[in-house]
């Protein structure tokens, strides 16, 4: 997979919706500093030096988008824990990953449709050597603060990289969706707590099932069934 470096860069996505069209595919575009890094629900994403932050291109793709940010998160999410050889990983719906009850890492999609061509672009950060602002440190985490080690981020990239190009070869998605379960912190009994856009009502709910691409959750008497661009999980 080529890949395009930058030291400093408003943001890694934002260069590819920018620039796919003359890129290969796929390509992964990623900066020792991104200024403008933003997380779900254009959240700002602090992306100074130390930490991981990439986004990969897959241009005109056979497996849908959500598929495609599924098998990215998986992938990082597997290189932690081998890396540190920690049970405490886990995956919050959708694609977040966390150590424990701080998280660690955040993934975004972008779609493009643009004539007959398409495109999905995975943004990925993940905190590593990087310094956790003093505000966030009750909720983020790194890797370098769980296990007391500096890591070689381009290093790691690789690996993250060459796991992902070998799940798109030999895509089989019932051992995907085995595996996002299985790593999953939202699990069918969870409790949880939900803000829905609509409305910004904050409802506490039971998850009935293992949520992938919905989440289906129980509120007093009534079923609801949520995407995840219809509401953020308060807590668990």
């Amino acid at each position: 997979m080529k890949k395009i470096h930058f030291n400093v860069i408003d943001s890694t996505n934002t260069y590819l919706e920018k620039n796919f069209r003359k890129l290969p595919n796929p390509c992964a575009v990623y900066a020792d500093i991104q200024t403008v890094g933003k997380g779900r629900l254009n959240r700002r994403w602090d992306s100074g030096a130390g930490g991981l932050w990439f986004s990969v291109l897959f241009k005109n793709p056979l497996l849908p988008p959500p598929v495609l940010q599924r098998i990215c998160s998986i992938v990082s999410v597997e290189i932690l824990m081998e890396l540190t050889d920690e049970k405490g990983f886990g995956l919050k719906w959708p694609n977040d990953i966390y150590f424990k009850d701080k998280k660690i890492s955040g993934c975004l999609q972008k779609n493009i449709f643009s004539g007959s061509e398409t495109a999905c672009i995975v943004g990925t950060g993940i905190n590593i050597n990087n310094t956790i602002p003093e505000e966030l440190t009750d909720k983020g985490i790194s890797l370098k603060m769980i296990t007391g080690k500096e890591y070689d981020c381009s290093e790691i990239l690789n690996i993250i990289l060459i796991n992902i190009e070998r799940e798109l070869k030999d895509f089989d998605e019932k051992n995907l969706i085995s595996r996002y379960r299985g790593y999953s912190i939202i699990k069918p009994g969870s409790k949880v707590s939900v803000r829905r856009f609509e409305d910004e009502m904050v409802l506490v709910g039971e998850v009935l099932e293992h949520p992938m691409d919905d989440i289906k959750i129980r509120i007093g008497n009534e079923i609801f069934i949520y995407k995840s661009g219809d509401i953020t999980l308060k807590e668990w």
